[in-house]
């Protein structure tokens, strides 16, 4: 039992609490008080601060934060806004060198800009600086936009020459791509690689020798230049990556949060009433942190009007079969689902993506409409028993979107093709995949939103595993694994849809004539 309910004091309530230390999430603050909101800070970054939150509990409206200080108070709060600093680090693992003085990360160049000399008189002694954009991970707009803004100083100022090596150079920024060829005017020279990556060596005085191949022409260049400046990569603090693992938000695959997720908004994370500042600032160049501020002011705003939740269906637990096993606690990614005396779903916190419904093994949850909404349709997937189908099962956030975009292209599908809608791949469980071959199904097929893309974070993952294991058990009984796929698309992918469905139809066919 906690300490403070032993001593039968109550939660302090508060409307908001903002997560970090740091100015953004000070702004944040600030912002919401002014708003009207009753609003904390919990600075998780500082090993001074007290009252560090051990665990959350609860769901929208009514979170309740544990402190492990036993002298604070737990507190209640209706919603909460991460707002952690990230880390950066030198994109240069796998490179092959080391930071030192004449290889520098960008933020260390920006302070040692004033003790670089200008290049001599002499059109042939003049140094030279090579920029790397992304060359060992991806790089940023906003490393992009670093970058581009540092080459006017060495060519016009300095004097140097300047080469800029880059795999995709990220110019969707405001006034990026004209800021790009700007710099080729007035003399930058970019070299890009698509197949080939340069090959670095580093000497014991730090100097570095670039190998690279110019594309356009396929001749080999050898680069000495004087400095090596590497872009750096944003990483999310300690302080964010905790707190993703005691919200249970998901952090996506770059461990951020929110997530780059295209399902939401910039600021929402998969649990209801959790929302984070983006990272990095906006790409576009933009006011971002005023604008992501009021937007999630105006989304509080909005879930504390609204009384009922899209999409209509909400999973419901008969608690007469439910064994407790916990299954469904653990595999819930909007953290709707908790115990107490019995197994307990919040139709507020549930987002009706069926992933509890495919994990619990006693077959005690159902997706069932929203007792405030009038849907009358029933949840039941109705799967074909034709031996002559093909199923495919698609999420309906991407997959059938995609279908219906493949068939206003007019792309003709293969007419042995049923396909069963889903509201989210990880509600497709080990049965549903493995009932069509009982009735003689030619094959499956399983169509998730890409990785990172999912609207439950894991969903399409999920799915995955489960197609792997069916995989196994129809190698085992000797129909073969051949006969059930995996793949990924967009809702915007309607060609690509027609065109996996008609391969894996394809696939199964070349399986007859060889099995016949």
């Amino acid at each position: 039992m906690d300490g403070n309910k032993r001593k039968g004091r109550s939660p302090v309530r508060k409307d908001i609490l903002v997560f970090g230390g740091g100015n953004r999430a000070q702004a944040v603050a600030r912002a919401f008080t002014e708003a009207g909101f009753d609003t904390q800070v919990l600075d998780l970054e500082s090993a001074s601060s007290t009252g560090h939150p051990s665990h959350v509990s609860g769901v929208f409206r009514d979170y309740e934060i544990h402190t492990a200080s036993g002298g604070e108070e737990n507190l209640k709060v209706a919603g909460m806004v991460a707002a952690c600093e990230s880390e950066s680090r030198p994109n240069c693992e796998g490179l092959g060198m080391d930071p030192s003085e004449r290889v520098l990360t960008v933020s260390r160049l920006e302070d040692r800009l004033g003790d670089l000399s200008p290049a001599p008189g002499d059109p042939g002694a003049r140094p030279s600086v090579a920029f790397l954009l992304g060359v060992a991970e991806e790089t940023s707009v906003h490393n992009v936009r670093k970058v581009l803004s540092l080459v006017p100083h060495f060519l016009d100022e300095l004097k140097w020459r300047v080469v800029v090596l880059y795999s995709n150079l990220k110019v969707a920024g405001h006034g990026l791509e004209a800021l790009s060829r700007e710099m080729r005017i007035i003399g930058a020279v970019f070299l890009r690689y698509s197949s080939s990556p340069p090959k670095f060596t580093q000497g014991e005085d730090g100097r570095v020798t670039v190998e690279c191949l110019d594309e356009p022409s396929g001749m080999p260049l050898v680069l000495h230049p004087e400095l090596v400046v590497l872009d750096e990569l944003s990483l999310p603090g300690g302080a964010e990556r905790r707190l993703s693992q005691m919200l249970h938000a998901g952090g996506g695959p770059d461990g951020f949060l929110p997530s780059d997720n295209v399902r939401r908004l910039g600021h929402e994370t998969n649990r209801r009433g959790i929302q984070a500042v983006p990272r990095d600032g906006d790409p576009l160049g933009r006011d971002f942190l005023g604008d992501d501020i009021s937007s999630m002011m105006l989304h509080m705003k909005a879930l504390e009007r609204i009384q009922r939740w899209t999409p209509e269906l909400a999973a419901e637990v008969d608690n007469r079969l439910c064994a407790r096993c916990l299954t469904c606690i653990r595999s819930c990614p909007h953290g709707a689902i908790f115990f107490s005396t019995r197994i307990e779903i919040s139709q507020e916190a549930c987002f009706g993506c069926g992933i509890c419904e495919a994990a619990c093994p006693a077959c005690a949850i159902s997706l069932t409409p929203r007792a405030d909404t009038a849907a009358k349709e029933s949840s039941d997937v109705e799967l074909p028993a034709d031996p002559r189908k093909i199923v495919v099962f698609g999420c309906k956030r991407s997959a059938e979107k995609a279908m219906a975009l493949g068939r206003h292209l007019g792309r003709e599908m293969p007419g042995e093709v049923t396909f069963v809608p889903v509201e989210c791949a990880g509600r497709i469980s080990s049965g549903m995949l493995l009932e069509p071959f009982i009735n003689g199904a030619a094959g499956v097929l399983v169509l998730a939103c890409h990785h990172g893309n999912c609207h439950s974070e894991e969903g399409n993952l999920t799915a995955k595993r489960r197609v792997l294991n069916a995989r196994r058990t129809l190698e085992e009984i000797g129909i073969g694994g051949e006969r059930i796929a995996y793949h990924t698309l967009a809702a915007n992918m309607g060609v690509s849809f027609v065109d996996t469905v008609r391969g894996f139809a394809e696939t199964l066919e070349g399986l007859r004539e060889r099995d016949s």
